[in-house]
């Protein structure tokens, strides 16, 4: 699961969240610039993302201090 809250009561936010390699190249985005309603939460993910071990997830914001960004990991065996 990964969750996008915007933590601010009165304004939007929009967040973007790729998937990166280990060299901080873009693999994919998993949102762009999506506008997250004041005071909510919205899922990106239902189901599980395999990623490789080194890559990332990078999370940024159009505004500071309004986004948190939560995300639940399984490690494959």
């Amino acid at each position: 699961s990964m969750l996008c809250v915007n933590d601010d009561g009165t304004n939007d936010v929009k967040a973007t969240v790729e998937w990166t390699n280990g060299s901080n190249t873009r693999q994919a985005y998993l949102a762009y610039e999506l506008v997250i309603p004041a005071a909510a939460t919205v899922e990106l993910l239902e189901s599980p993302l395999a990623i490789p071990s080194g890559h990332k997830i990078r999370v940024t914001a159009n505004q500071a201090n309004r986004l948190d960004f939560y995300a639940s990991f399984k490690r494959a065996s």
